[in-house]
């Protein structure tokens, strides 16, 4: 690209993207703003934590039910909230707009409860077993909200998928 090329290019607004009511009802619905396909990284890493920590500790059945539990509604609150960033990319004069903007802030509360329930459960399972899970916790805590929200956004820096690892 040419230098007069890239000026112009900096020099223009973001493209907005229009969103018609339909794929705004589609794309943002409950089920479809949570990934369920994304869920399996919660089973994997809580799983494996789990599965890592049984020969030194035994499995305590309730223990691993809360973890596993943690973590799937920290990774809901993460799909859920993850959309907000992209409302800035959705045109405002489309017909659509409303719509979408309703579902993702919709849920965008309800990833705020999953954040919520998870944090309760997190609380729980140090009391349980101590200040260094508390402390890994606030990391996995902080780091769930980072990934999509300003003014951090590691997923818009495509540092995504390592932060995730």
């Amino acid at each position: 690209m040419s230098d007069r090329s890239d000026a112009v290019a900096q020099t223009q607004p973001a493209r907005q993207v229009a969103c018609p009511p339909a794929a705004a009802e589609k794309s943002f619905a409950l089920i479809a703003a949570l990934r369920p396909f994304s869920l399996v990284v919660a089973l994997v890493s809580c799983g494996l934590g789990i599965w890592l920590a049984a020969p030194r500790n035994g499995i305590e059945i309730g223990l691993a039910v809360a973890v596993m539990l943690g973590g799937l509604l920290l990774q809901c609150g993460v799909n859920l909230i993850n959309d907000r960033a992209d409302l800035a990319s959705i045109a405002a004069d489309t017909t659509g707009f409303d719509a979408a903007r309703r579902q993702i802030m919709r849920n965008f509360r309800v990833g705020l409860a999953c954040f919520a329930a998870a944090t309760a459960i997190g609380i729980g399972i140090a009391l349980h077993t101590g200040p260094v899970i508390a402390q890994i916790g606030l990391v996995g805590l902080f780091g769930a909200w980072t990934y999509t929200q300003e003014p951090f956004n590691y997923k818009r820096r495509g540092l995504g998928v390592a932060l995730v690892f």
